[in-house]
């Protein structure tokens, strides 16, 4: 398996043979170009850390806590696999998503090909995350005052319009050219947007997001390896429109189909196939495969289940915890463990010392050496200054000491594992992190 960067190719392909009967459907639509919210997961894919193979867990399905599912693997056999796959390569990256511009985005009708959408902005802005770079590669730009221009684009197959009044970037753009042509004139001609019905629809106003994932959301993949061919699964921590943004900038080329009792879509271009759905309300779970068909992948993604930190790092093969994790500046606090495993040795003062605090906050003793080993590398090390970083190791190890989630311990926790890492390696915090108090003296 490449990197997505390399998997991820322009046009959807004829795939009438690899369609399973669940589809409603006779075959895909003949090439057009990917989306360029497809290729920011391409540049979302961040430092790939090559590992053993690690097979499934048996029995997944880690405890979920109140910061909702932290990752996916594949924990349930797959007879269809051929055999048990195997973990071969891991990546985690908040840094491939580009910042959205500063814009309001109207939209008519239902997500999917029958929608129109408007999106107002400055003159100033650069759209590219929305509508990629014009056919020449180049970044698109407003007309200049007066005449309405079309937009030809290279990674959508929307029509689009654009003009400017007042200093305001106007953009409209669907797949249904004259929808997207009457919005344009009815407003040109001075209708008001909260009057400018299109086919008895009214606009409202959307998140961009739903169409284009935006930062900070974290992508974390696993790479498999199975008798059946390679495949990954993936979770968009943060972005809970991947459904939704497909149906938006794919439409009618867009499968619809449902994973776990849920709405999915499944798509393909002329290499990979892809299966996304919506995971805990606020994040994406994805797989993709050049090599299975859509009925082994459908099968792959009803048998992803959530997992916690721990059980991650044991499929990666990785003692501690990744470094290119969850929020910046991870992997870069200057702290390092003091050995290869991840685990910092701790003095005997030092261990009573994080013992009591955990005790004192939680009210459950762990004085077992090496588990504080582990627990105060990966504070140091992934920046637990950082509220998601704190909430995420706050509702691992409450899972870990009790057997069980107990979302009320993790405000506690929280505080602890600060405190914790706050004694031990003051020296990583970065300027004015130790003065802002832990995580919970920051919530209003």
């Amino acid at each position: 398996m490449t990197g997505l960067e390399e998997r991820v190719r322009v046009g959807l392909h004829d795939a009438a043979d690899r369609i399973p009967e669940r589809m409603i459907t006779s075959r895909f639509p003949e090439p057009r170009s990917v989306p360029g919210w497809i290729k920011a997961v391409a540049a979302a894919a961040g430092v790939l850390v090559v590992i053993g193979g690690v097979g499934l867990f048996r029995n997944g399905g880690g405890p979920v806590g109140t910061g909702g599912i932290v990752r996916l693997a594949l924990t349930q056999d797959v007879p269809a696999l051929g055999g048990v796959p195997e973990v071969v390569n891991s990546s985690v990256s908040t840094d491939g998503f580009d910042p959205l511009p500063d814009m309001t985005v109207w939209q008519w009708g239902d997500t999917g090909a029958p929608a129109t959408w408007l999106v107002e902005t400055r003159l100033d802005a650069d759209l590219t995350a929305l509508l990629g770079p014009s056919t020449e590669g180049e970044t698109l730009h407003p007309p200049a005052p007066g005449p309405v221009e079309t937009l030809v684009l290279a990674d959508v197959g929307w029509y689009a319009l654009s003009w400017q009044d007042s200093g305001t970037w106007h953009v409209a753009f669907g797949f249904d050219e004259t929808a997207v042509a009457e919005i344009a004139e009815r407003l040109l001609s001075g209708i008001r947007l909260g009057q400018a019905e299109l086919r008895g629809d009214l606009p409202v106003l959307i998140d961009p997001r739903r169409l284009i994932p935006g930062p900070p959301v974290e992508l974390s993949e696993l790479f498999y390896s199975s008798p059946a061919g390679g495949f990954s699964v993936a979770l968009f921590r943060g972005w809970p429109y991947g459904v939704e943004a497909s149906l938006a900038r794919i439409g009618d080329e867009v499968i619809r189909i449902m994973v776990n009792g849920e709405e999915a879509v499944t798509f393909s271009d002329e290499v990979n196939s892809w299966v996304m759905w919506t995971v805990d309300g606020g994040s994406t779970g994805a797989v993709e495969s050049s090599d299975l068909d859509i009925e082994t992948l459908i099968e792959v993604a009803e048998s992803v289940t959530s997992v916690s930190l721990g059980e991650w790092r044991v499929l990666t093969g990785i003692e501690s915890a990744d470094l290119s994790s969850t929020t910046p500046p991870l992997g870069d606090t200057g702290f390092a463990a003091l050995e290869d495993s991840g685990v910092v040795h701790l003095t005997i003062a030092q261990l009573r010392d994080v013992s009591e605090i955990w005790g004192l906050l939680v009210g459950v003793e762990v004085t077992d050496p090496d588990s504080w080993g582990r627990r105060v590398a990966d504070a140091c090390m992934l920046g637990v200054w950082n509220v998601d970083v704190a909430e995420l190791l706050a509702t691992e190890y409450v899972s870990q000491d009790l057997g069980r989630a107990d979302d009320t311990r993790l405000p506690a926790a929280t505080e602890a594992i600060w405190s914790i890492a706050a004694s031990i390696c003051p020296e990583a915090f970065p300027e004015g992190a130790l003065e802002a108090g832990p995580p919970s003296a920051r919530q209003p």
